[in-house]
């Protein structure tokens, strides 16, 4: 009996160190399938760091372009180069304070001096104000400034009243 228990001991003994064998070869699988998501998620990272580069890049070009549009139309509107100037930095001042964004502004500048209407401070800021209670502000912005530039042309309807 004492050699069946050693014999029964010695079985138990060589499969928990069969058990343990496949039990680190599995650890050494999973670890080698870690290391390798790992790669492949610092890869996939850097390919997102690179598209967010260039959709980021994309988005500066853009803009970078509609401010240059802006400028020149308002080269042309003023009749300068040094007056377009002058009038775009008056639009940037009054944007810090303002609900309208730089190009909107802009394009109301644009309208309103083209019909002959010298877009000043006090104006534009009747128009953010009446504005500023509307659920479209821009549109109203817009509205505001084609009703304006459509009185002193004579051309004011009833599109533009309904507008409001």
């Amino acid at each position: 009996m004492a050699v069946s228990t050693q014999k029964l001991l010695l079985e138990i003994q060589i499969k928990n160190q069969q058990a343990l064998g496949k039990v680190q070869r599995d650890l050494k699988k999973v670890e080698a399938r870690s290391f390798s998501l790992g790669k492949a998620l610092k890869a996939a990272t850097g390919a997102l760091v690179a598209f967010g580069a260039i959709r980021i890049g994309q988005f500066i070009l853009r803009t970078a372009s509609q401010f240059q549009d802006l400028r020149v139309a308002l080269n042309a509107v003023t009749g300068s180069i040094r007056d377009g100037e002058k009038a775009f930095n008056f639009i940037l001042d009054f944007a810090k304070t303002s609900i309208f964004e730089v190009d909107d502004l802009t394009n109301s500048f644009i309208k309103l001096k083209g019909a002959g209407i010298e877009p000043t401070a006090e104006l534009l800021t009747t128009f953010q104000d009446v504005a500023s209670v509307t659920a479209d502000r821009i549109g109203t912005l817009q509205a505001l400034t084609d009703l304006f530039a459509r009185t002193t042309a004579g051309g004011l309807g009833l599109e533009e009243l309904n507008r409001l």
